[in-house]
């Protein structure tokens, strides 16, 4: 016997909602709800209204990148590969370090303080995953996130800090690292 549960997403917080996004997608996974349609064949009103608030905070989070107001600098690229290309996202142009290099330190400067809580960091995936470590600091060299690999997609998320700088550190990586996107909320 088949048993569904109406409404059951409107169970869960849209908070939880976004802890499961932000821990699979951000986590270079998919997002995988499995919400079983009524016996009409639809969603349930109450799980659609749970989504669409879920959404609504996600757009709002990320309405604005930060970085389309900040410059940047790196420390190594490789001809043809310039940090400028992650303020788009797509595989076609992309950053990497020049061969051989394993690491990169990466600064954003910002014209007056911002306050940031989430970085989303994405490799250029088409080249392999190569990122194994990273860091994410403050201008002051606070450690605000440290992590393992980006792959896909990284949404680093953190206490809201005011910056004036904020300070990438490609710790690790298997071979020159990549990043085809680069997002500062």
């Amino acid at each position: 016997m088949i048993c569904y549960d109406a409404g059951i997403i409107f169970n869960f917080t849209y908070y939880l909602l976004v802890y499961i996004y932000i821990n699979s997608v951000g986590g270079n996974a998919t997002f995988l709800l499995n919400i079983p349609p009524t016996r009409e064949g639809i969603f349930h009103e109450n799980d659609v209204k749970r989504l669409e608030e879920m959404g609504d905070y996600l757009k709002a989070v990320f309405a604005r990148n930060l970085l389309e107001e900040a410059g940047i600098c790196v420390d190594s690229w490789e001809e043809g590969y310039d940090i400028e290309a992650v303020r788009r996202d797509n595989y076609e142009q992309f950053f990497k370090t020049e061969d051989g290099i394993r690491s990169a330190d990466i600064k954003v400067s910002f014209p007056h303080p911002v306050s940031v809580s989430h970085v989303v960091l994405k490799e250029n995936i088409r080249m392999s995953q190569r990122i194994e470590g990273f860091e994410i600091m403050d201008d002051k060299g606070h450690v605000l996130y440290q992590g393992s690999t980006v792959g896909y997609k990284k949404i680093a998320v953190f206490p809201r800090t005011a910056v004036k700088e904020l300070h990438i550190h490609i710790t690790d990586a298997r071979v020159c690292p990549t990043l085809a996107f680069l997002g500062i909320y």
